[in-house]
């Protein structure tokens, strides 16, 4: 199994109150893991750092080049004034970006031939199927339908969805209440 991602002594305070001191943990490919404790004593802190939200006081977070992190925060924010297909579309941005340099560069060039084999291990070329079935085992709302219409457990649902449609190498839950049932759990580890 390769390294994910590795953070070294990472040391956060807010004023006199240290959060995380010389916290150090190391992620392998195809590791689940939990993290337990009570409120305040920096779980949340430590996610965001290593999604690459927040930066530490001290230590480092080292990742694997390319790797593909997606984060649903406690407190995740959806675009109001777009549709629920379009937040989660908005998920996969950075596939969407590379399909866009892709198609902007000359066929013969290097860096054309690199974002094809990026584009096709992400399955940049079949987002659009990916997000329709991804929207259909997490039971999310009709996709033409606005965010402020949705009820909260609809919002979670579409958040859930933008979270893995970017087909991370890694995700990470911030809350328990994130966690769907558990067919769209299994459903989600096959689909990732």
């Amino acid at each position: 199994m390769s390294t994910l991602l590795t953070a070294t002594d990472l040391v956060v305070r807010y004023n006199e109150q240290v959060v995380l001191d010389g916290a150090t943990l190391g992620i392998s490919e195809g590791e689940k893991i939990g993290l337990v404790g009570r409120n305040g004593c920096g779980k949340s802190t430590f996610l965001k750092i290593l999604a690459g939200v927040q930066t530490p006081d001290g230590g480092a977070v080292t990742r694997r080049r390319d790797l593909v992190v997606s984060y649903l925060p406690q407190d995740f924010a959806l675009e109001p004034a777009r549709s629920v297909y379009e937040n989660i579309r908005g998920g996969a941005q950075h596939v969407l970006d590379q399909i866009g340099e892709f198609e902007r560069l000359p066929a013969d060039s290097k860096r054309h031939a690199e974002l094809e084999e990026r584009i096709v291990a992400l399955e940049g070329w079949t987002l659009d199927r990916r997000i329709a079935t991804a929207m259909s085992h997490l039971n999310c709302p009709d996709g033409e339908r606005r965010i402020e219409s949705l009820s909260g457990g609809e919002k979670r649902r579409v958040a859930m969805c933008r979270a893995i449609i970017s087909r991370p190498d890694f995700l990470m839950l911030d809350d328990a209440t994130n966690l769907p049932d558990p067919e769209s759990s299994e459903w989600i580890a096959d689909f990732l």
